[in-house]
C-alpha cells in the first residue's frame, strides 16, 4: 500500500476517486516546515509537517476499514512504509548550500495521525553535515519530482526556526514561476502519465533561509 505516483513505481493514489481525469497534480499536501538549529546555531536538519488532502485521507480510511489493525498501528505502519519508499528520493526534499545539494541522512523520527478528518505526517530529516547559515547561503525545496503531488506551504507561519539563535533567523517562501510550456505539459497529463522526474521542481516553492 503506497501513496506515491505510479511514475516512480508507487501507485495507490492512482486509485483515488473522484479526481480529475487529466492535469497534474492529482494529490495535494499542505506543508509547514521547521529549520532545526543545533547548540552552535548551525542548521542540523528540517522537520516537515505534511497534511494530506481529503481524497487521500478517505482512501486511507477505506483501507483501514478492511484491515484488522488498531488505527494507531495501521497509520504508523503506513507512515513507516511511505518514508522507506521516499528515502530513495531524499524524502522529496532538496537542500542547497551555496547552490550545491547538501547530503541528507535517514529519517528515524516521525509521527502520524488524523486531524480534522485529514491525515498528517511529521518527520525529521537530518543533514549529514550541519551548516552555518550565517556564513553560507541555504535554501530548500519540498516537491514531488513528477508533480503528481503538489506540495505547498500554508500561508500562516509556513516556516519556523527552533534551537540556538532561532530568534535571529528568518525565511522567505518564494513561489515558483513555471513557464507556459511547463504548465501546458502538466495540464495535458492524465493519471497514468508522467512528465518525467524534472517536472515537479518547476512548480516547487523555494525557501530562502537567512540568519544573522
Amino acid at each position: 500500500m503506497h501513496w506515491l505516483p505510479a511514475a516512480i513505481g508507487l501507485s495507490a493514489l492512482a486509485t483515488l476517486a473522484p479526481v480529475p481525469a487529466a492535469a497534474h497534480p492529482h494529490a495535494w499536501i499542505d506543508l509547514r516546515s521547521e529549520v532545526m538549529l543545533d547548540g552552535d546555531g548551525d542548521i542540523a536538519g528540517l522537520r516537515l509537517d505534511w497534511v494530506f488532502d481529503e481524497w487521500y485521507t478517505t482512501y486511507i480510511a477505506s483501507e483501514f476499514a478492511r484491515s484488522d489493525s488498531l488505527s494507531s498501528e495501521f497509520l504508523t505502519s503506513l507512515a513507516r512504509q511511505n518514508l522507506a519508499n521516499l528515502a530513495e528520493y531524499d524524502y522529496f526534499i532538496k537542500v542547497l548550500v551555496d547552490g550545491e545539494p547538501a547530503r541528507v541522512g535517514t529519517v528515524t523520527k516521525f509521527d502520524t495521525g488524523l486531524m480534522s478528518e485529514r491525515l498528517w505526517l511529521r518527520f525529521e530529516l537530518p543533514l549529514l553535515d550541519p551548516v552555518d547559515p550565517r556564513q553560507r547561503k541555504v535554501s530548500y525545496k519540498v516537491y514531488d519530482p513528477t508533480y503528481y503531488i503538489e506540495i505547498l506551504h500554508v500561508e500562516e507561519d509556513p516556516v519556523i526556526f527552533t534551537g540556538e539563535g532561532a530568534d535571529r533567523c528568518s525565511a522567505e517562501v518564494i513561489d515558483a514561476s513555471p513557464s507556459f510550456e511547463a504548465v501546458a505539459l502538466a495540464s495535458a497529463l492524465d493519471v497514468t502519465q508522467t512528465g518525467g522526474d524534472n517536472l515537479g521542481e518547476l512548480f516547487a516553492q523555494t525557501v530562502d533561509v537567512s540568519c544573522r
